[in-house]
């Protein structure tokens, strides 16, 4: 063959790439008239070029090589430096960026809202990309006028490629219309495996009817957002996950956007929680009837034993000596302690388990009917108690147990006197405030008895707690553990503050009723 003809056929070769490379450019144009795409590009040499639809969204002259600065400006202020950082983001890592913008320039009272997507080139030479009209914003109206339902391009233009949750559109019928890249992470579906198919088919059986039924409520809505709510969703593998879901709807479009977080790990979580409490709510039930049954089991022997004794002392006393006598008493104080301890462990144990009846109490009521209890002990030490009547509130609660709670805390103050020292308490009450605590009452009941050191304060509360010897104070411990969780039943808190020598205060908040006052 000649140079002619090779020449010839080369040319030959070349006309008919030329053609095919017209026809798909004819196509690629055709598409991009059909989606309203334009086309930029930018050499990465400070210089951009638009097509004629790209040159009219942005408001740039086509055919020119506009500086970055002349293209930049065309944009609000404030993405700029999105844009910049949007191309530096593309060469860097030699990908692509999917972003919304807004531009400055307002022709018959409206703004634009563009969405720049672009891609750097296989030689690294070149950026470029599309862009198109997402929403256009009337004047004086701010960027999220133009995020409402009756726009919800725009909505997902701005925000679904910066989501890790679900978004997905379907028709009134259920049908899938389209979803966002998420579903490969989380369902390991490709967009395209679902659109098209019928959401209710992906769902668990046992939660079809009730999710039917929930979306026709959304439907009925017209337009507002509907709750919360979960069900399971197949993935790829077979497996059900735990979705949340919310949907809004356009009635205009007939068409339902839903937006879904997989909960699957939170629904495991809450079962276990659920199991764990179900279990320690069981075995306080457990504890609280075996304190009941040990308690009832073990004072019957003891006031055997008592009595018995008792009987010998008093049927028998010419057979005992002095020291026989003196043996037979420690053995029934002995039993008389345990029998009041085990009273008390009892009593603590019912305050668990009885029901709690919460009424409008005045705290005034409530310490004098403590007060009236404690009367003899009172006169038997001189003990001077004041209660500061004209400041008290009322508050909500069980009027018996906060009879018990400064019955205690009163017992307390007059137990614990100083010897040779008058006892005396005064009870006053507060604003919460003073503890940082507007929503509450604080009440004080303070003494001048013996105090308690810093490093004991800690423990007072505790179950079995005594801080000094049954030869100087009887009692058994519990009191104060019972005015904790009496005043913790109440969701109020309970502290002390004292010093050796110079007494104790005791506080306690109790929260307000809504319509308490003080009463004068």
């Amino acid at each position: 063959m000649s140079l002619t003809d090779n020449i010839s056929a080369e040319s030959d070769a070349l006309r008919e790439q030329l053609t095919a490379l017209q026809a798909e450019n004819a196509v690629l144009r055709n598409a991009l008239d059909v989606t309203a795409l334009g086309v930029w590009s930018w050499d990465l040499d400070d210089t951009i070029t638009c097509d004629a639809r790209a040159s009219g969204l942005i408001g740039v002259p086509f055919g020119q090589a506009l500086a970055v600065a002349d293209f930049l400006v065309r944009f609000e202020e404030d993405a700029h430096r999105r844009l910049l950082d949007a191309f530096d983001r593309a060469q860097r890592q030699a990908g692509e960026f999917d972003e919304l913008f807004e531009l400055e320039v307002r022709s018959h009272g409206k703004g634009r809202w563009l969405r720049m997507q672009g891609q750097l080139s296989a030689d690294a030479r070149m950026l470029s990309g599309t862009c198109c009209l997402v929403a256009e914003v009337s004047g004086g109206s701010d960027a999220g006028d133009a995020f409402g339902i009756g726009s919800p391009q725009l909505c997902m233009a701005k925000f679904l490629p910066l989501s890790s949750e679900i978004h997905l559109e379907q028709d009134y019928d259920g049908y899938v219309q389209w979803v966002n890249p998420v579903c490969r992470s989380v369902l390991g579906f490709e967009p395209l495996e679902l659109q098209g198919h019928l959401y209710w088919d992906f769902l668990h059986a046992d939660d079809l009817a009730r999710t039917r039924q929930l979306v026709e409520q959304v439907i009925g809505l017209a337009g507002a957002a509907g709750e919360f709510f979960e069900n399971r969703f197949r993935c790829k593998n077979g497996n059900y996950i735990w979705l949340s879901w919310r949907y809004v709807v356009n009635t205009h479009e007939r068409r339902i956007y839903a937006i879904a977080r997989d909960v699957t790990v939170m629904k495991a979580q809450q079962e276990r929680l659920t199991a764990t409490l179900e279990q320690v709510k069981d075995s306080n039930a457990e504890l609280q009837s075996f304190a009941s049954v040990a308690s009832h089991d073990l004072r019957e022997p003891l006031r055997m034993i008592s009595s018995y004794l008792r009987l010998l002392q008093e049927r028998s006393p010419d057979l005992l000596n002095a020291r026989a006598q003196r043996y037979i008493n420690y053995a029934c104080e002995g039993a008389d302690r345990m029998r009041g301890l085990i009273e008390d462990l009892l009593s603590y144990s019912r305050l668990g388990r009885s029901e709690r009846s919460f009424e409008p109490v005045a705290l005034d009521d409530v310490l004098e009917g403590a007060i009236s209890n404690l009367e003899v002990a009172i006169k038997n030490v001189g003990a001077e108690v004041t209660v500061d009547i004209n400041n008290s509130p009322v508050v909500l609660g069980d009027r018996n147990r906060l009879i018990r709670l400064f019955q205690n805390l009163l017992a307390n103050s007059i137990k614990f006197h100083r010897e040779g020292s008058m006892p005396r308490v005064a009870v006053d009450f507060a604003d919460g405030h003073i503890a940082g605590e507007p929503e509450s009452w604080v009440v004080s009941i303070q003494d001048n008895g013996i105090g308690i050191h810093a490093d004991h304060q800690d423990l007072l509360f505790n179950v079995f707690r005594r801080l000094n010897t049954r030869d100087e104070f009887d009692g058994s411990g519990i009191g104060l553990a019972v005015c904790k969780k009496i005043v913790e039943q109440h969701h109020g808190r309970i502290w002390v503050a004292s010093e050796v020598d110079k007494g104790s205060t005791f506080y306690v908040t109790l929260a307000k009723l809504e319509t308490s006052s003080i009463r004068g």
